[in-house]
């Protein structure tokens, strides 16, 4: 089984009962909880997890979050337990998993296999014996068929109340589990990447549909948007946002001026700096401040606004000078 399925899993699982997903060791143990039966999955959530919400509305009697043995086997090996053994004398579940695995003569000594084991044991919807056997096999490497068979008769002889079977998980589920979410993060980012290009393309696709193929001008050259990113993130004037920004016009300032003004600072052929008292009408602070900067790549469309406004309303004494300027601007 792949654990990028098993990653795209227990992530649609989190978001379906509104859970924290960024903390992926939290939510293979929240996963667990909620697959769990015997036991009041809400009292031992809050045992674990007193802070932490979940749509309870949303948690069915006999829900498996994760799925079948091939899922649950693979984040189950994931799993490591440290100093389990410590809690036998205060968890009767425990001790007698224990003595179950010596009954079936299958006890390694440590506490992985030992935690593995009562997880599986559980589990809503899943067989114990099929579970013991598929993990005990993974693990020792042998056959253990009838050695899982004498585990659960064992354990069978025993039975714990849920009260009992709680307060146990609460320590198995504890502080102890340490569980390897390098791997989980690995192919969590490889699923974010991939959703990322995913999204990307219907974008594309859409753009294309309303607009056509791009081209490769339009993805070279700046856009007007980008100038006025790049504008207010370095404090510079070349979109024409940018420059009133700078300047900081009055209010009364027609955004006719204003334009007139950029179209001046733009001009790098011929001195354009005694004609801002022709478009601005008064000396001060503002016409000494524009005279100051140059724009050396102006918006295009504010530059043919400028000149059709004065072709066709009004003709100044330097218009036939811009003309020739702008003409040669774009050429």
């Amino acid at each position: 089984m792949s654990l990028t399925l098993l990653t795209e899993t227990l992530l649609s699982a989190g978001r379906k009962y509104s859970l924290d997903t960024r903390n992926l060791r939290d939510l293979c143990v929240k996963m667990f909880i909620l697959s769990f039966k015997y036991v009041d999955r809400r009292a031992l959530w809050e045992k674990v997890f007193p802070d932490d919400f979940a749509d309870w509305g949303l948690v069915r009697p006999l829900l498996n979050t994760v799925g079948d043995l091939p899922m649950w086997i693979p984040l189950l090996e994931l799993c490591s337990w440290d100093a389990l053994e410590a809690h036998e004398f205060t968890q009767p579940p425990i001790a007698n998993m224990r003595r179950a695995m010596r009954a079936g003569g299958i006890d390694v000594g440590g506490s992985t296999l030992l935690g593995q084991l009562m997880c599986l044991h559980m589990l809503q919807g899943v067989p114990s014996l099929q579970a013991f056997q598929m993990m005990t096999c993974r693990a020792l490497g042998k056959d253990t068929t009838q050695a899982c068979a004498l585990l659960l008769a064992a354990l069978s002889d025993s039975p714990q109340t849920p009260e009992a079977c709680a307060d146990a998980f609460a320590v198995v589920l504890g502080g102890g589990l340490k569980i390897n979410t390098a791997q989980l993060e690995a192919h969590r980012k490889a699923l974010d990447s991939r959703r990322e290009g995913l999204s990307a393309a219907l974008r594309q696709k859409s753009i294309t549909a309303c607009t056509g193929r791009p081209r490769l001008r339009d993805r070279a050259t700046p856009t007007e948007e980008q100038k006025i990113r790049m504008d207010t993130a370095h404090g510079t004037w070349e979109s024409y946002v940018g420059f009133c920004q700078l300047h900081q016009f009055p209010n009364v300032l027609s955004e006719n001026v204003k334009a007139r003004l950029y179209f001046l600072a733009a001009q790098q052929t011929w001195d354009w700096r005694t004609h801002v008292q022709a478009v601005l009408r008064h000396e001060g602070g503002v016409a000494d401040k524009v005279r100051q900067f140059v724009v050396s790549k102006p918006d295009l469309g504010v530059m043919h606004q400028v000149v059709f406004m004065i072709l066709f309303f009004k003709c100044t004494f330097f218009v036939f000078y811009v003309c020739i300027d702008l003409f040669y601007f774009l050429c």
